[in-house]
């Protein structure tokens, strides 16, 4: 009888900027690097992400790693602890290569994105600070500052696009930064089909290839970048456990009622709680189609950021995103 190979369960793929997790559902994970698991950092969750994924068939699986030789050493032990069957793929760097070719699309804008921020930040300070002073009796200063405080230009020069100043939040790989200098030579990358992406609690489904980091300057909100450089998804969710969710919603009517760049706009989301349309207006030309509403004890709000009209690819990925995200339990 022909020896038949136990099929795989699982795929991990252990890249320096990410964690990639190929199961019944395709996860991945920037905010478990591998030089997190290489400083031991990383390990345990990289571990209940697969668990979490796995489920029932958790530990009686097979897992395949493609990674370096030294991480997978460091990833056998506590799997095999568990039970878990490993094996190694032999391909290693395949998946790397195409990740960094990837990458040579959405670095350049990500760090466009810090330039014009950095920027524009002085210009920005007076309105924050007005809105932050009118709901601070709500307790949710900081995320109608997150919902409402979102027009900066992106892609207002040459010389923003070409800046490399800072770091991405998410960690940048030398092959990265390499991408990233020859970014305007390459064609952009289309994926089909979604993928999940993870960025500390904040857990979405975006278009595949898309990258979740921090927005610079702003702690509590994550910006999603990826092959279509005039797209940016603005995605924030703040606690607001002592605050009554129909005022908060009065209040955000109220503010974008005084302001000339702000207008309410008709759209629902497949959501069972109220939902509040508003667009955006910045001096720059781009468009921002905001989303904001009251769950689970949260204010999320998601921003449709286009560079000038919004297309029908921009507007699907960004419902996408905004019926989906949702605070990781």
């Amino acid at each position: 009888m022909p020896y038949q190979r136990t099929p795989t369960d699982l795929t991990l793929t252990v890249l320096d900027t990410a964690t990639i997790y190929e199961g019944p559902t395709t996860v991945y994970r920037y905010d478990l690097p591998g030089h997190g698991i290489t400083e031991g950092w990383a390990t345990d969750a990289v571990v209940d992400q697969i668990r979490e994924l796995l489920n029932t068939s958790w530990p009686k699986c097979v897992i395949e790693i493609d990674a370096q030789p030294s991480i997978i050493e460091l990833l056998e032990q506590p799997l095999s602890d568990h039970g878990v069957r490993i094996r190694r793929r032999k391909e290693q760097h395949k998946k790397e290569n195409n990740i960094a070719d990837h990458t040579e699309d959405i670095t350049k804008p990500i760090s466009a994105l810090r330039r014009a921020l950095n920027a524009q930040e002085q210009t920005r300070r007076g309105r924050h600070q007005k809105i932050s002073r009118r709901i601070e009796p709500l307790y949710i200063a900081m995320a109608l500052v997150i919902c409402i405080v979102g027009a900066v230009a992106w892609w207002s020069t040459d010389a923003a696009l070409n800046s490399d100043d800072t770091k991405v939040a998410v960690g940048e790989s030398k092959a990265s930064e390499k991408a990233a200098a020859s970014a305007t030579a390459s064609a952009p990358i289309h994926l089909a089909g979604d993928m999940i992406a993870e960025h500390e609690r904040i857990r979405v489904t975006l278009p595949r290839g898309y990258v979740l980091a921090l927005k610079p300057n702003d702690p509590s909100t994550v910006v999603a970048t990826g092959p279509d450089p005039e797209l940016r998804i603005l995605l924030s969710a703040e606690p607001i456990d002592a605050a009554d969710p129909p005022l908060i919603h009065q209040e955000i009517s109220n503010t974008i009622d005084l302001d000339p760049a702000l207008s309410l706009r008709e759209d629902r989301l497949a959501k069972n709680v109220p939902v509040l349309a508003y667009q955006e207006t910045p001096d720059d030309g781009s468009t921002i189609a905001w989303w904001a509403w009251v769950e689970n004890k949260h204010l999320f709000s998601v921003g449709c950021h286009s560079k000038t009209a919004q297309k029908v690819a921009h507007k699907a990925a960004c419902r996408k995103a905004a019926e989906t995200v949702h605070i990781k339990q």
